[in-house]
């Protein structure tokens, strides 16, 4: 009888064949995420963003970005968090999408506007 390969092992197979598949990368996170392996699912997040994308590629690091935000704020991981905040103006500057949404932690003096 056959047996389908799990989504982690087919996705494994993509990534070894081409570690910068932004597509791959994103799908992997979310496997991490589902197992709460958080690092991993935080590597993941930064390939997809810096990983290449077939079509769409602008809109799918945003996602991913905004993704591993997500991830970030869950953790009050405020370092990793402000690098994220100021490096999105760079990636994306002519986004709003990826702006600064105000203060992440309100009883951070510098998130003050």
């Amino acid at each position: 009888m056959y047996s389908l390969p799990d989504a982690e092992t087919l996705l494994g197979g993509v990534l070894n064949r081409d570690s910068t598949d932004g597509q791959a990368n994103l799908q992997m996170a979310a496997r991490s995420l589902e197992q709460e392996e958080w690092d991993d699912a935080k590597s993941y997040h930064h390939m997809a963003i810096y990983g290449h994308w077939s079509e769409d590629a602008a809109a799918n690091r945003i996602e991913a970005r905004s993704e591993l935000i997500e991830i970030l704020v869950k953790q009050d991981a405020k370092k990793e968090l402000t690098w994220q905040d100021e490096s999105a103006w760079g990636s994306f500057p002519n986004s709003r999408l990826a702006q600064p949404r105000g203060r992440y932690f309100p009883s951070d003096p510098a998130r003050e506007p």
